[in-house]
């Protein structure tokens, strides 16, 4: 009776295993950084969202609280009384800006102090409209590399993502 050998011997199995940890251990850094640009895209998408959240309260004329007397105009705003890392959606009525809520951004992200044409860190979004005063641009930056990305805000209130800049 012939005998026939199938399988794998010990060698070839272990060329296998070596080959397999050589591609995987080249595609790490890759994936890392791929994770790392995904996390600031997510977080521009989030400060996105939460404008137009906001511009959508000024336009609809929502009022800061229940017992308010009249509409208010509703932004975003940066440092100040707002924890540091994070973002606030405020209500702007006759007196100064009263915070509704505090938005925190992921751990690894930083929000940039790059505004052009705005005092305080703040972007107030006006009633009925939804224009801001001037043009606004939010840059996150990820801390311990050269990446960032800008949410820019036009005068006549359209938000948009920019594209990813420097390396994650």
């Amino acid at each position: 009776m012939p005998c026939s050998n199938r399988g794998f011997t010990l060698v070839e199995l272990l060329i296998a295993i070596a080959v397999g940890m050589v591609l995987a251990a080249a595609g790490i850094p890759s994936l890392n950084s791929y994770l790392r640009r995904q996390t600031l895209i997510q977080a521009a998408e989030n400060l996105k969202s939460d404008l137009r959240r906001v511009q959508t309260m000024a336009i609809g004329g929502s009022k800061s609280t229940p017992t308010a007397t009249q509409s208010s105009c509703w932004g975003v705003r940066t440092g100040g009384t707002c924890p540091a890392n994070n973002y606030c959606m405020a209500s702007y009525g006759i007196a100064s800006p009263c915070a509704v809520a505090d938005y925190s951004l992921y751990k690894q992200v930083k929000l940039g102090d790059s505004r052009v044409g705005v005092s305080a860190g703040e972007v107030v979004f006006q009633r009925l409209t939804g224009f801001v005063s001037s043009a606004v641009t939010f840059t996150l930056s990820l801390s311990g590399s050269t990446c960032t990305i800008t949410v820019d805000v036009s005068a006549t209130g359209s938000v948009a993502v920019g594209s990813l800049t420097g390396s994650c």
